[in-house]
Order: structure tokens, then C-alpha cells, then sequence
């Protein structure tokens, strides 16, 4: 949410941060949707709501498409979530704020193989479980073992999450 971006830009001035507000915020004065070019990927930033994300994503995907985003960042669900639509990474990273379920991954890549995988937050254990084993494994191989693993209901996991990231990496490299 916008308040979290906001104090994590007082905690953090050297690092350049971009926010979008949502639902819950009031800032009035702030853009729902933003567009941002880092090294020429052309981003868009929206909370989603205004795009009902949580019945369906089409109207957001068209949304993105028709202003030539490479990348979309959005949010409200607060589940994390990684899609490529036609070469349109979809991207909502959860919630690292307030809720009970903050997540994040860091994943360190040299010369093709993972080098280092650390989970913060979610189902400790089992994250730090599957760090280790994917470490040194080719890029290819942890894909192969962990693309499409559900958690319950759920139509992905923490180990089909981090295979979507390997394959935005290996597409961007």
C-alpha cells in the first residue's frame, strides 16, 4: 500500500522507490496508475483495484497492453503471483507490509546456475527447505522439479513461484 511505500522511503531515501495508492489510502493528489521506464522496460504501476483484480485480471492486462507495458506491478489481493501473457511479465508481489503472509524472495543467479535462494517470510521451514536444495542446481533443472507444484487450493506455491521468477530471468538474460 501506498503508506507502506511511503515509510519505506523514509527508512530507505538513497534507494529511488515508485507508489501507486490504493483502496485504503488517501492521496488525493497521487496517480492510480503509473508508467516508469528504468533502462527502457517500460512498467506500469496500479494498485488494481480500479481494475477489479480480484475477480479477474483482462481488464488490467488490457489496460497494460494498449500502453506498451513490458511490465505490469500490481496488487490488492495480496497474494503473490507471477504470469507471462505474450511476453508481458504480470507481476503482483504480495503484500510486504501489514497482513500476516509477508513474503519475498531473493535469488542470486551466476553463470546460469542459482547461487543463492532466501525466502523471507511464508511457511519458514519449507522455504529454507527448498533454498537449499535448489542451490548449484542448473536454472533448467529447478524449473523442471518445481514448475506447476500447488500449495492446497491454491493454483500455484512458493516453489512454482520461484520457477516462474528462473524463467522471467532466463527471458530477460
Amino acid at each position: 500500500h501506498f503508506m507502506d511505500a511511503q515509510k519505506l522511503k523514509m527508512e530507505f531515501p538513497h534507494i529511488p522507490m515508485e507508489c501507486v495508492p490504493g483502496n485504503c489510502d488517501y492521496a488525493p493528489n497521487e496517480d492510480v496508475v503509473k508508467i516508469i521506464e528504468p533502462m527502457g522496460v517500460r512498467i506500469m504501476l496500479t494498485h488494481g483495484h480500479t481494475y477489479r483484480v480480484k475477480y479477474e485480471t483482462m481488464p488490467l492486462l488490457n489496460a497494460a497492453f494498449f500502453q506498451g507495458a513490458n511490465v505490469v506491478l500490481y496488487g490488492h489481493t495480496h497474494m503473490p503471483t507471477y504470469t507471462l501473457v505474450q511476453e508481458m511479465h504480470i507481476v503482483n508481489p504480495g503484500s510486504a507490509g501489514q497482513g500476516r503472509n509477508r513474503t519475498w524472495a531473493k535469488i542470486e543467479i551466476e553463470d546460469g546456475k542459482v547461487k543463492n535462494v532466501q525466502f523471507i517470510g511464508g511457511c519458514n521451514g519449507n522455504l529454507k527447505g527448498i533454498a537449499a536444495l535448489v542451490e548449484g542446481m542448473d536454472i533448467d533443472d529447478v524449473i523442471a522439479r518445481v514448475e506447476g507444484v500447488k500449495c492446497g487450493m491454491k493454483s500455484t506455491s512458493c516453489p512454482d513461484q520461484l520457477a516462474q521468477a528462473l524463467k522471467a530471468v532466463k527471458a530477460n538474460a
